[in-house]
């Protein structure tokens, strides 16, 4: 129908549009991280391309065939329109996913900035424990701050690892 065609036409001008080189040099890091074209792709993407391709898809299955050569043709527009679908989810899913990555990334260097930040401080309060009672308290403290270590790398690691990016956006 005419509705398919420039609905069509719409989703494939919309992604034509979208600047996916960027977002992959972005990705391996060829080049630096623009936090707002990155929301603005994941905007673009929930608010119009998911919608636009759920349309697509309404409009080609209210379609009806009944010329046995014509529903071959439309089998095969029906399996295109499941690819849309499938593609906007799966980039939809991907950008929020790298999305959460960045902001993980960037809570673990602010801690770690944080860690080294009050190293020092911690140290004299250390060095300063007298009594056994004080110095039993510190090995307590440090106890528990090299557990929260350990389990702060193996999450660190844990998210960085081959996991999907469903599996990531649910760690997370």
């Amino acid at each position: 129908t005419e509705e398919l065609t420039q609905l069509n036409n719409n989703f494939n001008q919309q992604v034509g549009d979208m600047d996916f080189e960027k977002l992959e040099k972005m990705y391996y890091q060829e080049e630096e991280v623009d936090l707002q074209y990155l929301q603005d792709l994941i905007s673009q993407v929930d608010k119009e391309l998911v919608p636009l391709a759920d349309d697509i898809g309404r409009e080609a299955e209210s379609i009806t065939v009944e010329n046995e050569d014509i529903k071959e043709a439309h089998n095969i527009i029906l399996e295109d329109v499941k690819v849309k679908q499938d593609f906007t989810r799966q980039i939809s899913s991907f950008l929020n996913g790298y999305m959460l990555s960045l902001e993980a990334n960037d809570q673990l260097v602010s801690l770690s900035q944080s860690f080294i930040t009050h190293q020092e401080e911690r140290s004299k309060i250390i060095e300063s424990a007298k009594t056994d009672e004080e110095i039993s308290e510190m090995n307590n403290l440090i106890e528990v701050l090299n557990a929260n270590s350990e389990e702060l790398e193996e999450h660190s690691t844990t998210f960085h690892s081959e996991k999907s990016i469903e599996e990531k956006e649910r760690y997370v």
